[in-house]
């Protein structure tokens, strides 16, 4: 009963701390929006650089809007847990490495092209959509899910129908774009929601 309560009180602080701001959803139509523009730039194999950058923003904007409205708390967070994100994030910059140097190494054709173009997409949209099916799991955002819903609809789309790549990237840019409007709004209403209050003398 007791780690039932807790449980909720964890999940209530995290819900508060995490879901409520639109941070997350302005740090990752940030870096969808960057990083579609860099692949239709042809930049695309920069695009794992600025991955690390995406906890030093969230972090930096809750420093500045959530946490002087609504306070911080450190909550447990288990050494597997810290240990997986670290695996992810650094598969995704070896993938990207990996990709870097096999489009400088040699001149790739359409069909090796489009071979590496599809294996990528296979791997982000699966490590993305695992990270999705994890977050709904930990945190019971029901966002994640219209998230998944979008990831699996996009993918089903290029298999089904061929997409071309600048198709996909526009695509993608869109939902990017929608997602900082959402943040930006959603950050707007919880600055509303709690005012800092002015210290009493």
């Amino acid at each position: 009963m007791q780690k039932d309560l807790l449980d909720k009180v964890q999940n209530d602080v995290r819900k508060e701390q995490k879901q409520q701001d639109g941070i997350p959803q302005i740090a990752a139509g940030f870096f969808l929006i960057v990083t579609m523009l860099m692949m239709l730039g042809s930049h695309g194999n920069l695009m794992p650089v600025f991955i690390p950058f995406i906890p030093i923003l969230i972090g930096g904007l809750r420093k500045r809007f959530t946490y002087p409205r609504v306070g911080f708390a450190e909550l447990p967070q288990q050494r597997r847990q810290r240990q997986t994100r670290i695996w992810v994030v650094a598969g995704l910059l070896i993938l990207g490495l990996a990709l870097f140097f096999l489009s400088r190494g040699k001149a790739l054709g359409q069909q090796d092209s489009r071979t590496l173009w599809l294996a990528f997409l296979i791997v982000i949209f699966a490590a993305v959509a695992a990270l999705m099916v994890y977050r709904y799991r930990k945190e019971r955002d029901s966002r994640m899910i219209w998230y998944l819903a979008f990831i699996l609809l996009l993918a089903t789309a290029i298999l089904l129908f061929r997409l071309h790549q600048r198709t996909v990237l526009y695509i993608v840019l869109g939902f990017g774009i929608l997602n900082l409007v959402y943040g930006v709004v959603a950050l707007i209403a919880f600055i509303r929601r709690y005012p800092v209050l002015a210290d009493e003398r």
